[in-house]
């Protein structure tokens, strides 16, 4: 059992997320829209040459982008790594930290991001500047969640492959990553939901975290799923 196992269950269900935003009000989207959108996505990192166990960084305040970004990597074998988007040198710091110390690294993101951490390259040590010159050709611009073309195939996921990274805030140094396999995830979510023991009507999740916190990610986003 797999989070795309998961996905592809809750997708014959007419269940899905309702978003809310300050300037577009709100939108559902069904489970089965959500796992149409994220193969389309796939298609389209895979058409950039983003391979199974290829690390790609998230970063976008665009909370329908992120959740189709995050199952594109979960169907494709390609290992998420969620970050908050900078809005400073000291975020670009941050993922020019991260980027450095992954093995295959991309960046999806809108234009602004990969020109922010460009533009602190110099503040970072040798090694990670050496990475950096890379980023530009390993950068994908996303601007919207919504995206056309042909839906790739899923490929094989092991519960023991890794979902995601889960990096520290870097708040008192730099950035930790936790590799978090779909087994965990899936052992953790079981977990909280023989606690949570709630009968009739499955329960509705109402979140304003950020997906790229822990508790964001897998209390209000995954174990819903």
């Amino acid at each position: 059992m797999t989070l795309s196992h998961a996905l592809a269950s809750s997708a014959g269900t007419a269940g899905g997320i309702t978003y809310f935003g300050a300037s577009r009000g709100s939108s559902f989207l069904s489970y089965a829209g959500l796992r149409a959108r994220a193969l389309r996505w796939l298609h389209r990192l895979r058409e950039a040459g983003v391979q199974p166990g290829d690390e790609v960084l998230i970063a976008t305040d665009d909370i329908e982008l992120f959740t189709a970004l995050f199952w594109a990597c979960i169907l494709g074998r390609i290992i998420a790594v969620p970050v908050s988007t900078p809005t400073g040198d000291e975020g670009a710091l941050k993922i020019g930290h991260i980027w450095g110390v992954l093995h295959r690294p991309w960046l999806v993101g809108d234009a602004r991001v990969a020109g922010r951490v460009r533009a602190v390259a110099d503040q970072l040590e040798a090694a990670t500047a050496a990475a950096l010159a890379r980023i530009e050709a390993r950068t994908l611009v996303a601007d919207s969640a919504q995206i056309e073309g042909p839906e790739a195939s899923q490929a094989e996921v092991g519960s023991d492959d890794i979902a995601f990274v889960q990096f520290s805030s870097g708040s008192t140094g730099a950035p930790k990553g936790v590799m978090v396999t779909h087994a965990n995830l899936l052992t953790n979510c079981a977990a909280i939901l023989g606690a949570i023991d709630h009968p009739g009507a499955p329960p509705r999740f109402v979140s304003w975290m950020p997906l790229t916190h822990d508790f964001g990610i897998i209390w209000f986003h995954i174990l819903p799923t």
